[in-house]
């Protein structure tokens, strides 16, 4: 076991978007995430990160640094994975949204509101797509690797009255109510089997609810729960991290004109929060 931890690496892939190509994103702090990810970090040993930033994250230099990522690991190493940023539910092409019929995208910096010339879903960073490289790298980690991904991003924002008449300007949310709609929608005869989690995966809040950013500093309210939290990190199992980060986002100065819960998915009962920051 000895030999196995001395040759135990951390690595790190942080994407933190705040401007996007397409106008009709609205601003936010994604971007304003990534000094206090870097510093959690720092401090728990995470020394090969790889952080893409605005312009630098597109869809290709996204899916390349996964790669990168998949290609480097070894067996028993760490994995922390960061998006702040926007989120938007999508047409699902291969049927394994069966109980929605759509899939949660990752928005990176080149990705479109609408299906357009410019983006014809292509742009979008598919759930599928983020499970296929996050069971590349479980491959290679082996069962006594850990793997760890934060997104603090929000895939819908819901449709009601009390979310539409919230002021953006005052409480900017990391994600919209309008889904990303492919037309055409290819019919698949069986579908298919969702991908079991072998990780973690904490998220700002329900794929139901708008995440919103705190007002100040502005920045994530995931990210800056976790930046605050992170003397305790190494203590915390799943039950503790998502009480204390609820405890957190419903403090004055954090709190949201509407709620929003965090969520803590994936293998719970195999692999514990803590044990990415031994």
């Amino acid at each position: 076991m000895s030999c196995m931890l001395s040759a135990q690496e951390k690595h790190a892939l942080v994407i933190g978007i705040g401007e996007y190509q397409d106008p009709e994103w609205s601003h936010i702090c994604g971007d304003k995430d990534i000094p206090y990810v870097e510093r959690i970090l720092e401090d728990f040993g995470f020394e090969d990160r790889r952080i893409l930033k605005n312009s630098d994250a597109t869809k290709n230099a996204i899916c390349s640094a996964f790669q990168e990522l998949a290609d480097k690991v070894s067996e028993g190493d760490m994995v922390y994975v960061h998006f702040s940023g926007h989120g938007q539910q999508m047409s699902d092409l291969d049927g394994d949204e069966e109980d929605d019929e759509w899939d949660e995208t990752w928005i990176p910096y080149d990705a479109y509101r609408q299906y357009c010339h410019e983006d014809d879903g292509s742009c979008h960073l598919s759930d599928d797509e983020i499970n296929a490289f996050l069971q590349k790298i479980r491959d290679k980690v082996r069962a006594s690797g850990r793997i760890l991904v934060v997104v603090d991003a929000c895939h819908s924002g819901g449709s009601s009255r009390a979310q539409d008449e919230i002021d953006e300007d005052e409480w900017p949310s990391r994600g919209v109510g309008s889904k990303f709609v492919i037309p055409g929608k290819k019919q698949y005869k069986k579908a298919k089997e969702r991908v079991h989690e072998d990780w973690l995966i904490i998220s700002a809040c329900e794929s139901n609810q708008r995440n919103f950013e705190v007002r100040k500093p502005r920045v994530g309210k995931l990210t800056y729960c976790m930046y605050m939290l992170r003397d305790g990190l190494s203590r915390m199992s799943n039950d503790d991290v998502i009480d204390a980060v609820s405890d957190m986002m419903e403090n004055p100065e954090m709190i949201s004109p509407i709620p929003q819960n965090p969520t803590l998915e994936g293998d719970l009962k195999r692999y514990q929060f803590k044990d990415l920051f031994l």
